[in-house]
């Protein structure tokens, strides 16, 4: 559809905002302005909530907002069902699992139908507390959305197509479900945020006087509201009273909020939701408020004078302006190669692989990629030729990839756009049985397989149409705070769903350290046993050699052994020397470093970054096509890599790298930074705030354990391996090593979570994968802790407590030295069994609390960075830099 649109410039004052003419309507916009508009949706729409209905709504754009509807701009605009807890739900209408009963009928498989009915009582209970709750009361005209289990998913059918088109209304039912408890759960912020203001002029809300329809639990729920008004407003502890579920549940439901919503149209003169607005703008949502026609638009007197009006000037510029819109063309990358930084190793062309140009759909980036296709099997070898053809029969068994084959993406409805999505490879068997073979599309040239429902629409089931009364069919409030919902009985307890969504086992088996202490030392600190040694024995104090094996991470018992018994003396003294050497002549004289000058068995060259100095490696064997450069911060890593001689293959590398806990980064050359707006992407499903006084137990670990490893299973897991110590620990036994192999994802290379390292008189830059700050405090099972202590606004302030120390504690704690060593495995081992053994006995800690937890000894964070400075003075001296 092609508009007349005029829009003045964006501003970026709060709110930010614009105002747009459309053919002769006059907007104003709320939100920064977007790269394409949304489709005006006719003021006539009328929404049809009955179960019998032909279709159901497209709840993923915003719509006209109304008095009896207000929650539904609330609706997420990316596919909510990608998110762990509603992951029992993520599936196309092809994919959902129909299967036969014992009636002869057709239905929804029996287990997920025990994960909807389980997820549907408790979201209605949650949802009945928020209306029972709140403060303001509930409108006398809002109307809920028929609930899921009236869409019949529950039942069974004559025919298997019957059972699919039920079960397929049902899922898109929870979407106006989730709507409505974010509506409600914003509501109750709002309410918090304003409490200093109704506590000082101590406002009583409104309310009819006691129905005689009314239970007598809906009366003295009305009769509290008249009371004064609460010093606090402890909605939260209220909601777990009402709902009796776990704090884990509420979590989950609190993260409904941080999905980004479609937004609302409004209509400042007649919609009835002007109450609403300061809650729709509190949540930085989309609005579009109309305030009419080109001849006949005003603004109500009841809007507050700080939103941004327009002006009859401005419109009538607007009006001149007006021009026809239609979609941006996609801007074309500059695909020149442009020279690189470094001369010594062979970098790998500038291409960025197979990934959409900016603005680029799925059916336009389909149909170049085939192109390509074309193009590079015209001229392929006879080779090439063969190999293809097996990777295309391969393809037609449709099976998933292996853990070396093709990689897979997956088009994300993210935020109303189709965002290319690298599924990380522990993911492939889970995401293959959700979509049919006409929803995927392979590649046997780039070797990668492409998923999007939008490829076969017609796998969407067709219904028949009826004219039922609609109004039948929606939901009053009273009826649902009314309803009591049985929801704590096994299996839809929340409990049970909860054991259910963390199902998949992990290991925990401790890291075993075989190698001898004086190989340590020699591979990583250069250490040298010379045979001028007395052969008369040594005495010293146990404390002595205790305190010089805790500098080097193995200082606790038990202890590997020594390959050389007289060796201690002089491995004493090396180490304790080492530690107060400032440069290689005042380090000993038994540091290969200044006594071998070792060579390096590999091609090695420095990147200067802006806070440091990367070392780019590449292994002896590696090939020409490699998409990536082992880099490294840590001089001495890269000298312990060449005295192990470890390859001779970049994988062979790796994986030692890997094992070692070291840390490291892939790095890609591609174009530098461009600062145009980048797709937008999920979040990481945080663990988020919690009330005054929690100590969480055996039960909110295993919760933290199955968010963190959902994470590490995506492809955005590679980034823990990268940042090695205890990151790389608690990712070790989840993360796919094929993903770490595979390099970079596409994401990086355009800038989104990315390291990049570049210099800019270069036309190149390097770019990895890193980790954010909400990936960490994840990993690192975060939380912010409410505690005691009010701000001036009356919000309490936040504590940061974690399950493990966070990097800010770990970097300069005394088990980190440079690698994953014995002593930190044995307290990793300590803690861990501590926690799934006595539960309640291990605290979460602050940062402050860590650092003195962590103390051990305060000379090995010391050690492994003197070792580091020395190891790049001996690279400077034939690496000029």
């Amino acid at each position: 559809m092609i508009y007349s649109l005029a829009t003045s410039e964006s501003l970026t004052t709060e709110p930010p905002h614009f105002h747009a003419v459309i053919d002769s309507d006059v907007f104003t916009f709320i939100g920064p302005k977007p790269a394409s508009f949304p489709f005006v949706p006719p003021k006539t729409t009328h929404l049809k909530p009955s179960p019998r209905e032909a279709t159901m709504p497209n709840f993923f754009a915003p719509g006209w907002v109304t008095s009896s509807l207000p929650y539904m701009g609330f609706a997420p605009s990316s596919n909510p069902f990608k998110c762990d807890f509603f992951r029992c739900l993520d599936f196309s209408a092809q994919a959902l699992p129909i299967v036969g009963d014992a009636d002869c009928g057709y239905g929804l498989k029996p287990s997920l139908k025990t994960d909807w009915d389980s997820l549907e009582r408790n979201i209605r209970v949650f949802l009945r507390a928020c209306m029972k709750v709140n403060g303001v009361g509930v409108p006398d005209d809002l109307r809920l959305w028929s609930f899921p289990l009236q869409y019949g998913y529950s039942r069974s059918y004559t025919t298997r197509d019957d059972a699919r088109a039920a079960a397929y209304r049902s899922r898109q039912a929870f979407i106006p479900l989730i709507a409505s408890v974010s509506f409600f759960l914003h509501l109750l912020y709002h309410m918090q945020n304003k409490w200093v203001t109704l506590l000082a002029t101590d406002t009583r809300v409104g309310l009819p006087n006691p129905n005689p329809f009314w239970s007598a639990r809906q009366n003295a729920e009305a009769e509290r509201r008249r009371g004064p008004v609460p010093s606090k407003w402890n909605w939260q502890e209220r909601l777990q009273k009402e709902t009796f579920i776990s704090t884990e549940w509420l979590s989950y439901f609190y993260e409904i909020m941080e999905i980004p919503m479609v937004g609302v149209f409004m209509d400042v003169h007649n919609s009835g939701c002007l109450p609403w607005l300061n809650i729709f703008l509190e949540t930085k949502m989309p609005v579009a408020l109309y305030w009419g026609t080109v001849q006949n638009w005003s603004i109500p007197e009841a809007l507050s004078p700080a939103l941004p009006f327009p002006t009859g000037v401005m419109v009538k510029s607007l009006i001149s302006k007006q021009s026809p819109y239609s979609p941006i063309e996609p801007i074309l990358l500059n695909t020149q190669h442009s020279s690189t930084r470094t001369r010594q190793l062979r970098l790998p062309r500038i291409d960025g692989g197979t990934q959409p140009r900016r603005n680029e759909g799925v059916f336009e980036f389909l149909k170049r990629r085939a192109s390509d296709k074309d193009r590079a099997i015209a001229t392929e070898s006879a080779k090439d030729r063969q190999s293809r053809l097996q990777r295309e029969e391969n393809a037609s068994k449709d099976m998933p990839p292996g853990r070396k084959g093709a990689r897979v993406y997956y088009w994300d409805l993210v935020e109303g756009i189709r965002v290319r999505t690298a599924v990380g490879r522990s993911n492939y068997e889970d995401i293959w049985e959700r979509y049919g073979p006409r929803q995927k599309c392979y590649d046997a040239v780039a070797d990668e397989w492409d998923i999007c429902t939008e490829l076969d629409p017609n796998d969407e089931p067709s219904f028949g149409d009826n004219d039922d009364e609609d109004d039948d069919y929606f939901i009053t409030p009273q009826s649902i705070i009314n309803q009591e919902i049985d929801h704590n009985h096994h299996p839809s307890s929340s409990n049970a769903y909860l054991a259910r969504l963390q199902s998949f086992s992990r290991s925990r088996d401790p890291v075993i350290f075989n190698e001898e202490i004086d190989n340590v030392v020699k591979h990583r600190f250069g250490f040298i046993l010379r045979d001028n040694h007395s052969n008369r024995p040594v005495k010293f104090s146990a404390g002595v050699w205790g305190q010089a094996l805790a500098l080097i991470g193995y200082g606790r018992q038990p202890r590997p052994s020594l390959r050389n018994s007289q060796s201690e003396l002089a491995l004493c003294s090396f180490l304790f020397d080492l530690l107060k050497a400032t440069n290689l002549a005042s380090a000993p004289r038994n540091f290969d470093l200044v006594s071998l000058q070792p060579p390096l068995p590999f091609e090695v060259d420095v990147l200067p970054s802006r806070d440091r100095l990367y070392f780019l490696l590449q292994a002896p064997e590696a090939h020409d096509n490699e998409p990536f450069h082992l880099a490294f911060s840590s001089a001495g890593t890269v000298m312990e890599i060449a005295r192990r001689n470890w390859g001779p293959r970049t994988a062979d590398l790796l994986q030692n790298l890997i094992k070692g806990g070291f840390s490291f980064n892939t790095l890609s050359v591609y174009y530098p930074p461009t600062g145009y707006l980048s797709p937008p992407q999920r979040k990481s499903v945080l663990l988020g705030r919690r009330p005054c006084g929690f100590s969480p137990g055996l039960e909110e670990y295993h919760s933290y354990e199955h968010r963190r490893d959902i994470f590490l299973r995506s492809v955005r897991g590679r980034a823990a391996i990268l940042a090695g110590g205890l990151i790389a620990r608690l990712a070790r036994e989840v993360v796919n090593v094929n993903d770490v192999l595979d390099g970079p994802t596409e994401r990086a290379l355009h800038g989104q979570n990315a390291l990049c390292v570049w210099d800019p008189r270069q036309k190149a830059a390097f770019w990895d994968d890193e980790l954010t700050e909400d990936e960490i405090d994840l990993i690192c099972g975060t939380y912010e802790i409410a505690t005691e202590i009010m701000s001036k606004d009356g919000e309490p302030q936040y504590a940061i407590r974690s399950w493990w120390p966070r990097p800010i504690s770990w970097k300069f704690c005394g088990l980190n030295v440079g690698y994953w060593s014995s002593d930190a495995e044995n307290w990793f081992q300590s803690r861990l069994k501590g926690i799934l053994e006595r539960p309640g006995s291990i605290k979460i800690l602050t940062n402050n609390q860590w650092r003195s937890a962590l103390k051990f000894s305060k000379d090995a964070p010391r050690l492994s960075q003197k070792n580091d400075l020395l190891a790049a003075e001996y690279l400077r001296s034939f690496l000029k830099f």
